[in-house]
């Protein structure tokens, strides 16, 4: 068996163990039973009225933040398309969610500011009140790759964030007609969306 201390996860470090290796683990047993199919996984979570509601008196959240960096880090490991739970404007520290019991939202009305005192503009900073985890959430991510993506990392604490990816023609049989001549490549461009969030005070550096 198992050597029992194995079987712990200590600390953010553990947290993010713990889920790429459970996602990790779904996301292998679904590709043998259905083979590469493309895999996505919905309603993805954190509870932000987790340890009995005491973030809503302190208003320090890195509790939940953290779970979430740990959880979303675990989807990233595995190279799946997931969909984040949840987005809702009418969220209370009351009723939460007003659906099962939930709290779920990230986005809490009561943190944020009323319309009248909002700049609209795309990079305004005043858009961003009322998120209450936006460090874990805001995230770096690519939009578009030009081949077949290996490994996708982002390290919420420094910002550091890794994307490989293998050239399409040479992941496949070199019998491939199609592939060789590159006719089921659309494009040769890959890029990859950089929050301002994460850029503001900061210097990136591209290697």
């Amino acid at each position: 068996g198992m050597f029992p201390l194995k079987a712990f996860y200590w600390g953010q470090q553990g947290a993010r163990e713990n889920f790429g290796l459970q996602i990790c683990n779904l996301v292998d047993h679904a590709h043998r039973a259905l083979g590469e199919r493309p895999v996505i996984i919905g309603e993805c979570g954190i509870p932000m009225d987790m340890n009995r509601k005491e973030a809503f008196v302190t208003e320090d959240f890195i509790w939940q933040t953290r779970m979430m960096d740990a959880m979303l880090t675990g989807l990233e490991k595995a190279l799946v398309g997931f969909t984040l739970w949840t987005y809702n404007p009418s969220n209370t520290d009351v009723v939460g969610d007003d659906w099962n019991g939930e709290n779920f939202s990230w986005f809490s009305g009561r943190r944020a500011l009323p319309p009248s005192l909002l700049y609209y503009d795309q990079d305004a900073v005043s858009l961003d009140n009322g998120g209450r985890i936006l460090p874990s959430l805001v995230r770096p991510y690519p939009a578009k790759t030009a081949g077949i993506p290996q490994k996708f990392q982002y390290e919420m604490n420094s910002g550091a964030f890794v994307f490989e990816w293998a050239n399409a023609a040479k992941c496949v049989d070199d019998d491939d007609e199609s592939t060789r001549t590159g006719s089921s490549m659309r494009a040769l461009e890959t890029e990859i969306y950089l929050p301002s969030l994460l850029t503001a005070g900061r210097k990136v550096i591209v290697e």
